[in-house]
């Protein structure tokens, strides 16, 4: 990936030196460069790497609320430094000093403020008149300079003779960046005159020249100028150069579209040409998903989706909207918007309906049940998952069926009924496995197999079929790695981490989640950040890391809220609970999971239930004494809830737990019962660290 081949490359240099890194203008960020930015930060947390970012005051880069930065505002220049800036532009005569204390005066000593002013001065030949003459206030008043550095520049510019206005004001439209010969194909103008009128703008100040190996280009002298010269054309007049502009591009891209096509959408959009908006929005997300910049992708998806609504109402445009939104829950799905995933389903299904178009309205309903997942509780991830699968089979549509069989065996193992979710997912996968081909558009059968496994491997763990679990494991990492693909090796990585925890190898279970949160950070799949962060905050509590687990519980807390993430943003209490109280905060600790178990028995989360009376009876009877019994009765309650739902070693765990709590309190015969059945689970889950405990616990009574 791009982002580890750079991260490679500067972690190389500071290796060898310290490195200042600078990275300007982050207003202009896109969302890839973004997370890149966020991966290269996290070198100078214990490297000698020196970032220095810069960014307009009305943009703040949200991932720096949770960086311990430095941050410097540039305030107005002091009046030795103001000074200094005036006479490299103006000389230093002394008759010159009260005019410059006039300049200062009226700029408030903002830096381009200062020079645009005294370009402004220059142009207008006051220095070369009797400078002193301006000293007096009436006659400054009588200069009209105005009191805006955008002012400033509007003046400026309305100096300008009108063929280099017109084109200055062109090449605001075309971009930051101007290529000569983009503006020589939109004006038809001689390149010899062209480049006259470019030079002379350059004279001026307005623009540099940026030279490329490529080609020679322009950008603005400061982007302030370009925002003025642009809001300095008429609003029709604007729509036709973008229009001129969009036929230039397409003109000399035939063939390559796909190269400039978010400058074509941009111009599109701002032609208000709504067709060529959403074919160009389309190819900008497909782009992006490409390349995994699903920020970027969303973002054009929706483009192309409001595209379409602003074209004329037919059956026709209506089903390119319903397959437009099919096309794009993926990137949705990757970036974590949950909310938007479940409506562009819930819009689809409505759009359906109302052209009778059953076919559409199937994958409206199964993107909207797969939604529920994460949106909505299983209760109603099942009721519509069964309604895909029942549609899908009555309408005989191979291509939505083991998608919707994928979505619905995910929602039964939120409901903790196990042995359903095998089934639907064992389904899901035969069929994939047969016809990889025949799956919905915008997604290949090779990277719902990943995700199958990944969920056949966690289930099997749940039920302690471990030699199954492990080998779905397996064929998960080999498919991610064959298909390449960011968002499959985080799922892969996730399933097998999982797996690993579960069994109690906690070393390769660490490296292995701390790899998947690095992929998903580093790709924007988002969606996988809060599940990965509750693994990891589960494991660093396993391992006696109760500080480092509450951190990451904590940002996974965050993350779900963000996101819309249900399923994690009741999971996590469970585990927060634990974190809390093996730092000292026993209440608190207790009060987390007593919340989790009363939300996930509402919301119909049985694993999730069962997980927190778990950690409710460790918490108890951590603490001994007369909250030992009470702990019993939470164990008590685990095992039926486990032995429900046929979760083995949970079951086991809680007995084990339970018997040596018995112990403790003289109720031996009690103990070896819980013990020896404890053993049994394990010994049949191959749960090699957990048996040998149980065995030595249980060991103890045969000594006595």
């Amino acid at each position: 990936m791009i982002v580890d081949a750079a991260r490679d490359a500067i972690d190389r240099t500071i290796s060898i030196r310290p490195t200042v890194l600078l990275l300007e203008d982050l207003h202009w960020i896109d969302g890839q460069s973004e997370s890149a930015i966020e991966t290269l930060m996290s070198l100078a947390a214990n490297r000698p790497l020196l970032v220095l970012l810069t960014w307009r005051t009305e943009y703040t880069p949200g991932w720096l609320a949770e960086l311990e930065v430095r941050r410097i505002w540039l305030r107005s220049l002091d009046v030795a430094s103001a000074n200094a800036l005036l006479d490299s532009l103006l000389g230093d005569a002394p008759d010159l000093a009260a005019l410059k204390a006039h300049i200062l005066r009226h700029t408030g000593q903002i830096p381009l403020f200062i020079e645009e002013v005294a370009r402004q001065l220059v142009a207008r030949g006051i220095l070369k008149a009797d400078a002193g003459r301006f000293v007096a206030k009436a006659t400054w008043d009588a200069l009209e300079i105005p009191p805006t550095v955008q002012g400033v520049i509007a003046s400026r510019i309305d100096r300008l003779p009108k063929e280099d206005k017109s084109l200055l004001q062109l090449a605001s439209v075309v971009g930051p960046r101007v290529s000569p010969n983009l503006l020589a194909t939109v004006t038809g103008m001689p390149a010899a005159q062209l480049q006259s009128r470019l030079w002379s703008l350059e004279i001026l100040d307005f623009l540099t020249e940026s030279r490329w190996p490529a080609s020679p280009e322009y950008v603005f002298a400061h982007d302030l100028i370009r925002e003025v010269a642009y809001d300095s054309i008429l609003r029709a007049q604007r729509e036709v150069l973008h229009r001129r502009i969009l036929n230039a591009l397409e003109a000399t891209s035939a063939g390559r579209e796909e190269d400039l096509a978010e400058a074509l959408c941009h111009h599109a959009v701002k032609a208000l040409d709504w067709a060529k908006a959403e074919q160009y929005g389309r190819m900008a997300a497909k782009k992006a998903s490409a390349r995994s910049a699903f920020r970027d992708a969303t973002e054009y998806f929706q483009i192309a989706m409001d595209a379409i609504d602003k074209q004329p109402v037919s059956t026709v445009r209506e089903q390119r909207a319903i397959d437009l939104r099919i096309e794009a829950r993926l990137a949705f799905v990757s970036f974590g918007s949950i909310e938007q995933w479940f409506g562009l389903g819930r819009d689809g299904e409505l759009r359906s309906e109302k052209i009778g178009d059953e076919g559409r309205r199937l994958a409206s309903i199964a993107i909207r049940a797969a939604a529920l997942n994460f949106y909505g509780t299983p209760y109603e991830a099942i009721a519509a998952g069964e309604e895909a699968v029942a549609l899908a089979n009555q309408l005989n549509s191979t291509t939505w069926l083991g998608f919707a069989e994928y979505g619905l065996g995910q929602s039964y193992f939120l409901a903790g009924r196990y042995r359903d979710a095998e089934c639907w997912l064992s389904r899901a996968s035969a069929r994939f496995a047969s016809a990889p081909e025949d799956v919905p558009a915008g997604t290949t059968g090779w990277t719902l197999l990943v995700l199958c496994n990944m969920m056949r491997a966690i289930v099997f763990g749940w039920l302690g079929e471990f030699d199954e679990s492990e080998r779905c494991s397996e064929r998960a990492s080999d498919l991610a790695e064959r298909n390449d693909r960011p968002y499959d090796m985080i799922a892969a990585d996730y399933g097998r981490g999982v797996v690993k925890m579960m069994r109690g190898d906690l070393e390769e279970a660490e490296s292995v989640l701390e790899q998947a949160l690095r992929t998903s950070r580093d790709s924007e799949a988002r969606l996988f950040l809060p599940p990965v962060m509750c693994a990891l905050g589960n494991l660093y509590s396993q391992r006696g890391q109760p500080g480092e687990a509450r951190d990451i519980l904590l940002r996974a807390k965050d993350e779900a809220e963000a996101l819309g993430h249900e399923t994690s943003k009741v999971a996590v209490s469970a585990y927060l609970g634990t974190a809390y109280s093996l730092l000292g905060e026993t209440q608190h600790g207790l009060s987390l999971v007593r919340a989790c178990q009363s939300g996930a028995r509402q919301k119909g989360y049985g694993g999730i239930e069962a997980l927190a009376a778990l950690a409710e009876a460790n918490i108890l009877a951590s603490q001994g004494g007369p909250m030992a019994e009470e702990a019993v009765g939470c164990l008590k309650r685990t095992i039926d809830i486990a032995s429900r739902l046929d979760a083995r070693p949970l079951q086991a765990a809680a007995r084990s737990v339970l018997g040596r709590l018995l112990s403790i309190s003289g109720r031996i015969p009690e103990a070896q019962d819980e013990l020896t059945q404890a053993i049994s689970l394990f010994e049949h889950s191959k749960m090699t660290a957990h048996l040998e405990r149980a065995k030595a616990t249980l060991s103890k009574f045969s000594d006595m």
